[in-house]
């Protein structure tokens, strides 16, 4: 059915689509397997009193992916929307809430966790989080609740249209343009060229060095580099994007100052302690170097703040516009599920 048919009609229900299901079991599956070839070849390059503690060890590891595993399948099994002629109902993993749009009194958009929390009479709080369903269906609710909800009660909503609602919807280029002098751009082919070889070496360095020093600890990095690889492929599209220079971007500036500072100030410090002088005069002289740094980093974090959100406020008033603009075009139609 096509999201938003029959909503006023009948009963829309959403759900988690199958890919929570689908992460869900494989990555349980993934981590698993590579639990029990890791714990096996531990077990029989490492002497016999230290099995336990390899055990223990990969059990702890092998948690951590399980437990995420299982709240991603907890969620495509309990998790749903439902929304009926002037009623909503919001099924979560362990409660259950439901609410009147006429009782809604006032309605905040949030960031985190993406979505928005309604407040009724009588006084009740209910969080709805949209992030739960698929990109269409994120859409969709997002452009149904921003319409059926007075203009006047609903908080944060420039950011929210800023930061989430303009970034689920479709590209209308899947073209990327050519990156200019002070910008770059980044694929996920750039990302492999990079990780993989680290992945490589990683894996490599840690067997060498369990081998020579009976300590394999350090073959926990590949798994973790392998993680962090999966993380940046999700997070860069298929196509690329192009992305400003570091040294480029202007909004970076404060932050390369306080990195500055920072590294100045531990290898003053780190100085100061290994000189040949009392005690106290150690102290005296981190404390003048730290105030001396301060009132350098103060003012420019705080103009850079600022104008972060000066700049901040102008994007999300465009991003209010293309979004008001575009959903022009969406309308709820009477009919049937």
């Amino acid at each position: 059915m096509v999201a938003g048919e029959g909503v006023e009609a009948g009963c829309r229900i959403f759900r988690p689509p199958r890919d929570y299901r689908d992460g869900g079991v494989l990555t349980l599956t993934f981590f698993t397997v590579i639990g029990v070839a890791w714990c096996t070849f531990m077990m029989v390059v490492t002497p016999p009193d230290r099995d336990v503690f390899i055990i223990l060890f990969a059990v702890t590891l092998w948690a951590v992916p399980a437990s995420l595993s299982g709240w991603m399948l907890l969620k495509y099994r309990r998790v749903s929307l439902t929304i009926e002629p002037g009623t909503i109902t919001v099924q979560g993993i362990f409660s259950r809430n439901f609410f009147d749009l006429n009782d809604v009194q006032k309605v905040c958009w949030r960031l985190f966790p993406m979505g928005l929390r309604v407040f009724t009479t009588p006084p009740e709080t209910v969080s709805l989080s949209v992030s739960h369903f698929s990109r269409e269906d994120q859409v969709w609710l997002i452009r149904y609740f921003r319409q059926s909800f007075p203009e006047a009660i609903q908080e944060n909503w420039p950011l929210y249209c800023l930061h989430v609602a303009n970034r689920l919807r479709a590209e209308k280029h899947t073209v990327v343009r050519p990156p200019g002098p002070d910008e770059i751009l980044i694929t996920r082919k750039r990302y492999d060229r990079i990780i993989i070889p680290l992945i490589l070496v990683s894996a490599v360095a840690g067997i060498l060095i369990g081998i020579t020093l009976h300590n394999f600890a350090l073959l926990v990095l590949p798994f973790l580099i392998v993680i962090f690889r999966f993380i940046l492929r999700n997070a860069t599209p298929r196509e690329g994007q192009v992305q400003k220079r570091l040294l480029a971007d202007r909004e970076n500036r404060a932050v390369y100052l306080l990195l500055g500072c920072w590294s100045i100030l531990g290898i003053g410090s780190i100085i100061i302690w290994k000189l040949n002088i009392p005690e106290s005069v150690k102290i005296i002289s981190s404390l003048v170097l730290i105030l001396v740094l301060i009132p350098v980093v103060i003012p420019v974090v705080m103009r850079s703040e600022k104008e972060r959100k000066q700049r901040e406020q102008i994007k999300a008033e465009q991003a209010v516009r293309e979004w008001e603009a575009e959903s022009t075009y969406f309308e709820f139609r009477n009919k049937e599920p």
